[in-house]
């Protein structure tokens, strides 16, 4: 972590608010790894502000699912708003110039998914993990399919 913050350090004094989000989305991905939701919400939080002054972006995309999961058990209902739009903004983005467009589609989904699920959801959790597995080319981003297949399961043994 101790590099993360000294990435941080020299980001701020970079200037360049790209290069700040990506310090700041590292340490709450440790921050929520280490289940410190409230943290790692606060880092995806600042890294969100100062990408959103754009055009729709894959980062603004990648941070809303972000702050969406570290909300999944504090606040399900802001949580599953944070998800459902960052899949409004990963809609507006051009597959052919993103490309990691499908594998963010299938993070987000998953994300949703797992977030209804958590939620007592289950039929919304079984829908988006099914869309998460309907990607183009999902079985190629062999982490996110391993995730949707899990959500799945785990919907039917309910």
């Amino acid at each position: 972590m101790t590099w993360f913050w000294l990435a941080h350090a020299h980001a701020e004094t970079s200037g360049r608010p790209n290069l700040l989000s990506q310090a700041l989305f590292c340490i709450g991905e440790v921050h929520l790894g280490q289940g410190r939701r409230r943290e790692a919400y606060n880092m995806f939080r600042r890294a969100l502000d100062l990408v959103a002054r754009s055009a729709p972006t894959f980062q603004q995309a990648f941070l809303l699912t972000r702050l969406g999961t570290a909300q999944e058990t504090t606040d399900p209902d802001n949580a599953l708003s944070l998800h459902h739009e960052a899949l409004a903004v990963h809609e507006q983005l051009d597959p052919l110039k993103e490309p990691q467009y499908n594998r963010l589609e299938m993070d987000i989904h998953c994300r949703l998914g797992q977030t209804y699920a958590a939620s007592g959801r289950l039929h919304e959790g079984r829908e988006q993990f099914l869309a998460a597995l309907a990607v183009p080319g999902s079985e190629t981003h062999v982490f996110e399919y391993a995730r949707a297949e899990a959500g799945l399961a785990t919907c039917r043994a309910v």
